[in-house]
């Protein structure tokens, strides 16, 4: 019986410990929206589909605008999270070639984007008005073009998607306000850096938006960008 009672004590002291270290209070979500600066680039490629390597490479610039979400777990002056970024833009002109396939021209894109962040609050503070942090984690994107009026050979048209899975990773520093308690909301405004590089691209048949078929994936490694990032946004909970 004795043993029994000791037990339950253990029990119960353990599960005030645990409470505390994974209380409500250290838990974290934030939204928000962002604006970004976003450079495509993709390899030159000449007539025969050989690279030319004193070619420049293709690359277009665009601006975009998104949605950011971010769930946390603050401990101390550290916090670990689970972000993810969903941006769209246009393409002004910007070519891709899949085998003896083309396809260049304008149209617009979407990118999704997720991953562990680390961020470490700093004790420093803007008028003690808001908080001084930055952080860094690795990302894996999705990033997807839809072409129209676009210069096509082969077998591409404008009714084809071209989605590229990448890996890369980010920095970021930005200030959050400061306030008694995450249940009154505190603002937060960031400015970030972002690249990514493909691994693998598919092509995809768009002419039923209700029901999208793969028609082809390989590997690739021709593909990168990169975006400079402003996020701002509030705590929900």
């Amino acid at each position: 019986m004795r043993a029994l009672i000791l037990l339950f004590i253990a029990i119960i002291y353990s599960g005030n410990v645990y409470s505390d270290v994974f209380s409500n209070d250290n838990f974290t979500l934030r939204a928000g929206f962002s604006f970004n600066l976003t450079e495509i680039r993709t390899d030159k490629f000449i007539d025969n589909h050989e690279i030319d390597d004193g070619e420049p490479e293709d690359e277009t610039k665009t601006f975009g605008f998104g949605l950011v979400t971010s769930i946390g777990y603050r401990l101390g002056n550290w916090e670990f999270a689970f972000a993810s970024d969903v941006l769209f833009g246009s393409i002004k002109d910007i070519t891709f070639i899949s085998g003896q396939d083309s396809i260049r021209g304008g149209g617009h894109f979407r990118l999704v984007s997720i991953g562990p962040q680390i961020k470490y609050f700093t004790p420093y503070s803007l008028f003690n008005r808001a908080n001084f942090y930055v952080g860094f984690g690795p990302s894996w994107s999705l990033q997807t073009f839809v072409f129209r009026d676009a210069t096509t050979t082969g077998t591409l048209s404008n009714k084809r998607r071209i989605s590229f899975e990448n890996y890369g990773g980010g920095l970021f520093m930005g200030l959050e306000e400061i306030l008694p308690s995450k249940s009154q909301h505190p603002m937060f405004l960031e400015v970030g850096y972002s690249y990514m590089h493909s691994y693998r691209v598919s092509i995809l048949d768009a002419e039923n938006t209700a029901d999208v078929v793969t028609l082809s994936q390989g590997d690739s490694n021709d593909f990168s960008a990169q975006y400079i990032i402003i996020r701002a946004g509030f705590t929900l909970f």
